[in-house]
């Protein structure tokens, strides 16, 4: 096989804690040495970071006092500071060109990405996770994000999606350039975990990330819900958040936990602490837009558990239809009380439990496996 010289750009590199750039990260120290890899991103984000020895990192400026000042809205002053980028870049890799540029579709280093394919004539592959246009702070953000999304997908040689709804978010379902690609998980645990008694007198459902204002509301209910069970919930988010000490302070049955540095701690920590997790979106929709179409990375990752996974999620979401796809048991389009409470009752009870629990294994050894996953990313890199 050729060797390949992968040339990823992004505002962040590969690294632990953020959804993109922890997935490359997993995606390229999955790769074999017939891979070579370059980095380019902005300089200040590689401080802190330790990366493989054999990583060509190009620390891309935020500016220099000859270049001139680039202003969002005026679309030659972007261009104009492509070309300096750009020429960073070549004083890196005048040896060595690649052979694909790889790139996430989240902010101008995607766009960048998409420019230095179409002057060096590089095929482009993109991973897209979110529609980030929704996050957009006002109508001018916005219209950037749409004019410079179509020439970044139209740039593309290769489109790699979390969800079809995504593809179909941006008129690509139809495209002969999308594949999908899940988030591959973490995927460095050998066992399951098996039932233990203690879940079916005091369960612990877990949860990871971040908590949105809008989802407040779903925890309101399950806090209230489970202790009919005896149960608890344990949190594993930034507790900056003012509504998340409103929780902690009104529901004696939430138990908190820092979050921690390295995925795979925290990981490791609710198999040792929990008997289920909770993967939820707001029930309304429209206060979490980009929900509808996402999948989320930390369902692939903690299928792997081998636990129980209580899906809350609207069944127009991808996620909610992918619930539904696959006749999840512990999945729930809305939470009604009874329905909530019989739910979690049958997460006390040894064989609803390990029905609920066979369901995450047997898609954390299928389509979540990591090693299928890595290698559709691997053939879509390798033009």
């Amino acid at each position: 096989m050729k060797k390949q010289h992968i040339l990823f750009i992004l505002g962040s590199p590969p690294r632990q804690g953020l959804t993109g750039p922890v997935i490359i990260d997993r995606h390229f120290k999955r790769l074999s040495n017939n891979y070579t890899i370059s980095i380019a991103a902005p300089e200040q984000s590689f401080d802190g970071v330790q990366f493989p020895a054999l990583w060509k990192l190009i620390r891309i400026p935020q500016r220099r006092w000859w270049w001139l000042p680039y202003r969002k809205q005026i679309s030659i002053l972007q261009t104009i500071r492509f070309y300096f980028w750009e020429r960073e870049c070549k004083k890196e890799l005048l040896i060595e060109r690649p052979t694909v540029i790889l790139t996430i579709l989240h902010d101008i280093y995607s766009v960048f990405a998409a420019y230095l394919s179409k002057i060096w004539d590089i095929p482009l592959v993109i991973i897209i996770h979110d529609q980030v246009e929704l996050l957009s702070d006002s109508k001018t953000t916005y219209n950037w994000f749409n004019h410079n999304w179509r020439f970044v997908l139209s740039q593309a040689t290769k489109i790699m999606p979390v969800s079809y709804d995504l593809a179909s978010a941006y008129n690509l379902d139809q495209s002969s350039k999308v594949q999908n690609l899940y988030p591959i998980p973490e995927g460095n645990r050998t066992k399951f975990i098996c039932w233990d008694e203690n879940f079916k007198i005091s369960p612990v459902i877990g949860y990871a990330g971040n908590i949105y204002s809008s989802q407040i509301p779903v925890f309101e209910k399950i806090a209230s819900i489970i202790g009919k069970v005896n149960g608890r919930i344990l949190l594993i988010v930034p507790n900056q958040n003012i509504e998340v000490l409103a929780l902690l302070y009104k529901f004696p049955n939430i138990d908190y936990q820092e979050p921690f540095q390295d995925n795979a701690d925290a990981i490791n920590y609710l198999a040792n602490h929990v008997s289920c997790v909770l993967v939820a979106y707001p029930l309304d929709i429209s206060k979490m837009l980009w929900a509808s179409t996402s999948f989320p990375s930390k369902l692939v990752e903690f299928c792997h558990l081998g636990l129980p996974i209580l899906i809350i999620s609207p069944s127009t979401t991808a996620l909610g239809k992918w619930s539904l796809e696959h006749n999840w048991l512990s999945y729930l389009s809305n939470i009604d009380d009874d329905q909530l409470l019989l739910t979690l009752s049958d997460m006390t009870k040894k064989e609803k439990w390990l029905q609920m629990a066979s369901q995450s294994i047997n898609v954390a050894q299928g389509e979540f496996n990591p090693d299928f996953i890595q290698a559709q990313f691997e053939s879509a890199i390798s033009i």
